[in-house]
């Protein structure tokens, strides 16, 4: 320390000695003077995107019990790496939401990965992560508009169904309809979009059956009272075993809500 602490005084802008001084200070269990160095390191090479993002880190990751006095250091951090490399900043935009909505900020959060978004149209992690906030600000059908136009994306595009906007997804999106009350919705949205997944899309005669779900019974008996069903002869994998078991719960708590209590049960 006391070599490092004369090269700083010989030349304070030896980015070197300032990362080596965080690297003691660190071994020292000194988070705070870690931190600083950290900083005073970054400062020397503002466009360098990966020395914010450490500092960032480090300040919300490794800073034990003083993590809350340290989430406005972590936003700067944050600040600094978009400023860097302003058409690379996703990374960067993200971390800035989380302190933000960690810091109580909840619209600033929602603009910042509205912009991550507006680079990545329709990415399901940031719209899971919008979805959050916008709950939070009790403005479901905000955060239901952005899954509406992001599953029209999904189902013109070319790639396999699940590739991207998969069954965690589907769960989120139809405890949207759940949350405002529409459970008839949500029923209908949790069917038809499992069946897209499952590639049975063009089955579209399922959606005229709105009074039970024996689309998805563990077994076939009542759809074979379903004539296009019989006719398909598909494999029981794409039907009642195809339902994830989070989904099959939804189902059943959905027409519970109905007051459908025998379909429920079944």
């Amino acid at each position: 320390m006391e070599i490092v602490s004369d090269v700083i005084r010989i030349n304070a802008e030896t980015y070197e000695a300032w990362t080596l001084l965080a690297s003691i200070f660190k071994e020292l269990g000194d988070v705070e003077k870690t931190l600083t160095a950290l900083m005073c390191a970054a400062h020397l090479r503002p466009k360098d995107v990966s020395g914010w993002l450490s500092c960032a880190q480090f300040a919300l990751e490794e800073t034990g019990e003083l993590r809350k006095m340290f989430l406005t250091t972590a936003k700067l951090c944050y600040q600094s790496a978009i400023r860097a490399d302003p058409k690379n900043d996703a990374k960067a935009r993200c971390g800035k939401a989380a302190v933000l909505h960690e810091l109580g900020n909840t619209s600033s959060a929602i603009s910042e990965y509205k912009r991550v978004l507006s680079q990545n149209p329709h990415d399901p992690t940031i719209l899971r992560l919008l979805a959050e906030l916008y709950i939070d600000q009790d403005n479901v059908g905000a955060a239901k508009d952005l899954y509406d136009h992001a599953i029209s994306f999904y189902k013109a595009s070319t790639g396999a169904p699940g590739q991207l906007f998969g069954w965690s997804d589907i769960n989120i999106y139809v405890e949207l309809y759940a949350y405002l009350g529409q459970y008839d919705a949500a029923i209908r949205e949790l069917k038809s979009l499992s069946r897209w997944i499952l590639g049975r899309h063009e089955e579209t005669w399922w959606d005229k059956v709105v009074d039970d779900d024996r689309e998805w019974d563990a077994d076939g008996a009542r759809r074979m009272h379903i004539e296009e069903y019989i006719a398909t002869h598909s494999d029981s994998q794409l039907y009642g075993e195809g339902l994830p078991l989070e989904l099959r719960v939804k189902l059943g708590l959905y027409r519970l809500r109905l007051g459908n209590f025998d379909e429920a049960m079944v």
